[in-house]
């Protein structure tokens, strides 16, 4: 029996292989920091249906949270690193390649978010889920096999209206 034919036994039997996928540290704050139901639903399909491919990259982003400026919720470093390993297994080890390696790989505007891109891609992710504007850029070079989805469409449901401004 072939590998495809196993996975149509597997899924008419009502069994399918777990995706594999990253969330955006983008996702993973608007749950943690501000208890966005959209972000729960997708952490929790992440770590359920979905196979999360935490990683170190995406870790090392959510602990910069506390730090910034606009981050008016009063959460600490402690607080965030207990919530992520609340959610989350422990984070996949990995090695970046220099910046300028990541450039001609992906381009993307934010530099940060090279990191996310070999994240996912580097994990055999087949989705990356987002709340970043960014990563829907048409000049993105998108690694063959992922997928980048926005969070609301990830999880199955419509987003709130963005006001016009």
């Amino acid at each position: 029996m072939t590998e495809d034919e196993k996975a149509a036994g597997d899924a008419a039997d009502g069994h399918r292989e777990k995706t594999k996928v990253t969330l955006d540290p983008s996702v993973i704050i608007s749950d943690v920091a501000f208890g966005s139901e959209g972000a729960k639903e997708a952490v929790r399909k992440s770590t359920t249906e979905d196979m999360m491919m935490f990683t170190e990259v995406i870790y090392d982003e959510c602990m910069k949270f506390p730090d910034k400026r606009k981050n008016k919720t009063g959460i600490t470093k402690e607080y965030m690193d207990k919530e992520l390993k609340e959610r989350f297994d422990e984070p996949i080890g990995m090695v970046l390649p220099p910046d300028e390696e990541l450039y001609e790989i992906y381009w993307v505007r934010d530099k940060n978010d090279y990191k996310i891109l070999y994240s996912a891609h580097h994990t055999g992710s087949r989705i990356l889920v987002t709340r970043d504007g960014d990563f829907f850029d048409p000049k993105l070079k998108v690694p063959e096999g992922l997928k980048i989805v926005e969070m609301y469409a990830y999880i199955g449901k419509e987003g709130p209206q963005k006001k016009n401004r």
